[in-house]
């Protein structure tokens, strides 16, 4: 799936400040985030750009009239109208953003496939090069470093 745009507009501007920082400490690739502090402006980013663009608001006026896609953070909890409960954990609305936004968790998305990789040669020693680069490959590619050594 290609990126999706996600604007944060927020009456209440210092709970869309807060919940940016959290949702930029999850570093999803799928997902890019702007906060933006005027209606006008989302408007028009909606209205004029190609990208999939997706509006995150609280402003009810704003997901009534909207031409976009809009997802209501309020009192009611229905993905199907693409509201999210705003009265949760941030954890909570981020996984109900990324069901809404049609996404995997990242969680699910990295697991590790399990499995034997092997190389048959009838000479033994030419295939040694490709195992050895094959097992290079797969150890970084699989290579996490924890996030509090940075």
């Amino acid at each position: 799936m290609k990126e999706t745009i996600i604007l944060l507009y927020f009456l209440q501007a210092d709970y869309g400040r807060r919940l940016l920082r959290f949702l930029t400490r999850k570093k999803n690739k799928q997902i890019r985030l702007e906060l933006m502090t005027e209606r006008e402006r989302v408007m028009w980013r909606t209205e004029t750009e190609n990208q999939r663009i997706v509006v995150l608001t609280d402003d009810e006026g704003l997901y009534a009239e909207a031409k976009k896609e809009v997802i209501l953070l309020g009192k009611a909890d229905d993905r199907q109208q693409k509201k999210i409960l705003q009265y949760q954990r941030a954890e909570g609305i981020y996984e109900d953003l990324l069901k809404i936004l049609g996404y995997k968790p990242l969680e699910e998305q990295e697991k590790l496939q399990k499995g034997v990789i092997m190389f048959f040669s009838p000479e033994g020693m030419i295939v040694t090069e490709t195992a050895v680069m094959t097992a290079q490959s797969v150890s970084y590619t699989h290579l996490t470093l924890p996030t509090n050594s940075l």
